[in-house]
């Protein structure tokens, strides 16, 4: 499956590739390929995409004519052993309506650390276009 919306954070792109999967131990040679070709001629304009250095290294949009831009730092999400909340969704204007407690006049991690959630790290990822 592709799945392709407009683009959220690079805004010099017009398109941005949300996920790519395919069935576990399912390999469509040129799947990838096809459905990118088709997406291209009905849907004109550059497209961005990520690949998360945890779980490979972007080849398959390398092979697809996309091009490496940048490679980002670390990112991390929390937990509370049960759920996982993400950096976006733990923002400080988030915090009020997602915590149990929260004291404004803590930063994030602290108001995170005290209502029990662990910070994890993850490696960070590569950032793709094609124009």
């Amino acid at each position: 499956v592709l799945s392709i919306g407009e683009s959220r954070f690079n805004k010099q792109c017009d398109w941005e590739i949300i996920r790519f999967a395919s069935k576990m131990n399912c390999n469509v040679v040129g799947g990838f390929q096809k459905m990118l070709s088709y997406f291209r001629k009905t849907h004109p304009g550059s497209i961005h995409t990520y690949a998360d250095k945890r779980l490979g290294t972007g080849n398959v949009y390398i092979r697809s004519g996309f091009s490496l831009i940048k490679e980002t730092g670390p990112g991390y999400f929390w937990t509370d052993g049960v759920g996982i909340i993400s950096r976006f969704q733990s923002q400080r204007k988030n915090l009020p309506s997602l915590l149990a407690s929260y004291d404004p006049t803590k930063t994030e991690f602290e108001n995170m650390v005290a209502n029990k959630f662990r910070i994890y790290y993850d490696c960070g990822n590569y950032s793709f276009v094609m124009e």
